[in-house]
């Protein structure tokens, strides 16, 4: 037989080895929050799947009134009593790694059910009555509570998954080293049943459920960015001279004609990362968190990357910018454990702003008249200084008081403004927002070369970045070295192989240097974390 379940309890121990913050017997604070959720998860798949047990025990079809009764425990947004809501009540107090998941929390649970109900059940919705059937998922839904009980325990005590609780749920499902033990087998000895030898398959089905639901609610990694400071990388001509030295957290953007300099990318965001590992030490799998939460920007389609970022133009005045980065689609990619190595996709949209202000492109959060100096660890408030929410409180984790709080553009505060709209910018005038593919974003190294100077599709003038002799870029990131449970290792992630198109305003792009190839390096921080 097929061991999927011990497949499934070492990917889950290996992340719980891996994100466990220590060994502190109350736990990280966040971990009794997600072992609440992997509570509320496994009590609605378990009621569910009593729903169609009852069903298909009297060969009727299934009862509204109990998966509406099931749906309404687990989620109750309307008067906040269901279980999801409840785990969200104090956030001061018990804080979540994930907010706001009862949606996505239940697709998963839902789908899962499905998948089962129609492995087992042939004809499924049509009524039937076959207490086999209606066994096996009573199987299910006792693999599903013990297996996630694991997890939650884990979880809330911020230690590694008890490799003996899994075991213990695993040989009651497929009957250890005697297979005619098993849940499913006892069941097959007295016929008739709709399903035969089905029992790698709904363990398999068990098992990437569980872990499905403690990626997303315990498993993350959050990448903080640094101050930008000492070199990453150079342009170079044909005889590999160098041009220009590329700074550690600079963007440098624009073709051999381009008279945009070299800025900071702002410090003090942090953009949080779900994990699945499959062994305790090796390759992690980065997918996207849905919702924001105190102190971390979301990696989904539509999450802000990063704060504000200012591009001043000294030789241009009137065409400098603020641009607003938003993910326009979902982030991924790997980070190894061993080494600290990453590799990402960071695909944006640009929304780019003209607001003419050389000495502060964008709107800054402010305290007693001076721009609020915060950090991740010290996070500043204040009041934003001008745009739609000015006078409005602000946060701001960033050296110089940058933050999403204090956005340019606006016709209101919560309604942006678009080129050629009824209402003018409050902050600003909305340029254009073009696509920017930070693919791949890495720790190792990233080379753009090409021989004629011409980087992009569509660039008129060769080279890069005012250097008109430009014909290899190069960015080099670092490896973080061995990601241990919550301690920060410093990394910096490098990309020199995008291109920035043309926003379609003519005297920006021909002084930005557009289309054009872009180069960009990130010093930052990984943490890993339930």
């Amino acid at each position: 037989m097929k061991r999927f379940s011990l497949l499934g309890a070492v990917a889950i121990s290996a992340a719980a080895l891996l994100f466990a913050v220590g060994a502190d017997a109350k736990g990280p604070p966040t971990g009794k929050c997600s072992s609440a959720k992997i509570k509320c998860a496994t009590t609605k798949a378990t009621a569910l799947l009593s729903c169609h047990n009852k069903a298909e025990s009297k060969n009727l079809p299934l009862d509204p009134a109990c998966i509406s009764k099931a749906e309404t425990k687990f989620s109750s947004p309307a008067d906040l009593k269901g279980c999801m809501q409840k785990a969200e009540k104090d956030l001061v107090k018990s804080p979540c790694s994930t907010t706001n998941d009862a949606d996505s929390l239940e697709a998963k649970v839902d789908a899962f059910v499905l998948d089962v109900v129609q492995e087992l059940d042939p004809g499924y919705p049509d009524p039937v009555m076959n207490k086999c059937s209606a066994g096996k998922k009573k199987c299910v839904a006792n693999k599903v509570k013990a297996i996630l009980g694991c997890y939650g325990k884990s979880a809330s005590a911020g230690t590694a998954v008890d490799p003996a609780c899994i075991q213990k749920a695993q040989d009651k499902f497929d009957g250890g080293t005697d297979p005619t033990k098993g849940c499913f087998a006892k069941l097959e000895l007295k016929p008739p049943c709709l399903t035969n030898e089905d029992t790698d398959a709904l363990e398999a089905k068990v098992d990437a459920f569980s872990l499905d639901v403690y990626s997303e609610l315990v498993s993350h990694l959050d990448f903080t960015l640094r101050a930008a400071g000492g070199a990453c990388g150079s342009v170079k001509d044909l005889s590999s001279t160098v041009l220009k030295t590329l700074t550690c957290g600079g963007l440098n953007i624009g073709n051999g004609a381009g008279i945009v300099p070299e800025g900071p990318t702002p410090d003090g965001s942090t953009s949080r990362f779900t994990l699945s590992c499959p062994a305790p030490a090796g390759v992690c799998t980065l997918g996207p968190t849905a919702t924001a939460g105190p102190g971390f920007d979301c990696t989904d389609t539509g999450c802000r990357f990063g704060t504000p970022l200012e591009i001043p133009n000294p030789l241009a005045p009137t065409l400098t910018t603020c641009v607003l980065n938003t993910w326009s689609q979902p982030g991924s990619g790997t980070v190894d454990t061993t080494d600290g190595s990453s590799v990402t996709k960071v695909p944006l949209s640009s929304a780019v702003y003209l607001t003419g202000n050389l000495g502060q492109p964008c709107p800054r959060c402010r305290s007693g008249g001076v721009p609020v100096h915060g950090s991740p660890s010290s996070p500043a408030t204040g009041t934003c200084d001008r745009g739609a929410r000015a006078g409005l409180a602000c946060t701001s984790q960033n050296s110089v008081g940058l933050t999403n709080d204090c956005l340019t553009g606006g016709q209101d505060a919560t309604h942006p403004c678009t080129p050629g709209g009824s209402a003018p910018c409050i902050d600003g005038a909305f340029a254009s927002a073009i696509g920017v593919n930070l693919n791949p974003l890495t720790t190792g190294e990233s080379t753009n070369v090409t021989a004629a100077g011409l980087f992009c599709s569509g660039q008129g003038v060769a080279g890069c970045f005012g250097q008109a002799g430009c014909r290899t870029i190069t960015e080099t990131g670092s490896p973080a070295g061995p990601v241990t449970p919550g301690v920060p290792a410093d990394a910096t992630l490098a990309a020199a192989q995008f291109c920035i198109m043309a926003t379609g305003l003519g005297t920006v792009d021909a002084v930005a240097g557009l289309p054009g190839p872009g180069a960009l390096s990130l010093p930052g921080t990984f943490v890993a974390s339930p």
